[in-house]
Formats: C-alpha cells, structure tokens, sequence
C-alpha cells in the first residue's frame, strides 16, 4: 500500500535546503511526486506531494520533522494525504486589474461564494504598459463542484468591481 504525504516547508532560504529533503525522502524510497517552492523576501516556501510505502511512511515522517527547527528558523509540517472533492471539471482563469487592497479576498470570496475550489493561485503585481499604475495578474486553476461551470465562474468574476478582464484557458 502507498501512502501519500504533504510536506510544507518555510525556511530561511539557503543553499541546499530543498537538496536536506531530497536527500530523506530517497533514504525512504518516496518519490517526490509534486512541489512547489519558491523563495520570497528571504525566506524559502515550499509545499510538496510525496509518495511513499506504508511501511516507511512513518520513519519517511519522523525524519523530515527531524529538520524542524524553530531557532534556526525552519518549520516542517508533514500531513497524511486525503480523499479529493468529487470535481465535475477543471479550468484556468488569468485575472488582471487595477492594484488595489483588498482584491485578492474579493476573488476568492467570489469563487468560494459560487462553490468553485481554487487548487492553484500565483499572482503578481506588473506594470501597465500606458500608464504609471500597477496591474494585479492572477492565474488561477479551478476545480469546479456541484452545478458549478466555467460561465457561472466567468460572470461572477467579471461581476466584481474594478473592471477585471477574465480570460479563460
């Protein structure tokens, strides 16, 4: 049996952080199935899914929380796997407006009000190209539950205040 693992990692960035993980999980025999990591103002973040047998499932643990340190400003959580939603599709939304406070709960309050799971989000702020003014950018990947599609998704964002320009992948 296998048994799936979510890691989250934030650390000081430093050379050979991700290589301290790397190097646990193939003493366990996991397999590193999926990461995201990205290192912001100084410190790493990462967020992994690890595949591993049930039988080293509980050392593979053990040892990652091994790096957990607090004085030297690592945190490790490693979390058991578990069922999905039940999903009836997927979609990319890119999302781009004015920069303001605020807009990224506008968003996610819109989509979590219509039932839509956000799974993936990366924003950014980016220049206007004929103005002096910031842009908000979002690419975010949905799973949509229940009666949820992609034009019940598309309206409710495009209903928000401040003229954002949806555009569906």
């Amino acid at each position: 049996m296998i048994t799936t693992l979510v890691v989250t990692v934030l650390a000081s960035d430093r050379p050979g952080l991700v290589k301290q993980f790397s190097d646990i999980l193939g003493a366990h025999k996991a397999n590193w199935e999926e990461s995201q990591m990205a290192a912001l103002a100084g410190r790493f973040a990462g967020l992994l899914k690890v595949t591993v047998p049930e039988a080293h499932a509980e050392d593979l643990t053990r040892s990652l929380l091994t790096l957990h340190d607090i004085e030297n400003g690592i945190h490790v959580l490693v979390e058991r796997g578990v069922s999905d939603l039940p999903v009836n599709g997927r979609m990319v939304v890119e999302v781009v407006g004015q920069d303001r406070p605020g807009i990224v709960q506008e968003i996610t309050r819109c989509l979590a009000s219509i039932g839509a799971n956000i799974t993936k989000m990366s924003t950014e702020q980016r220049d206007a190209s004929m103005a002096s003014e910031l842009l908000f950018w979002a690419r975010i990947q949905i799973e949509l539950t229940g009666d949820v599609n992609e034009e019940a998704v598309q309206d409710a964002l495009e209903s928000l205040d401040g003229q954002l320009m949806v555009d569906i992948e």
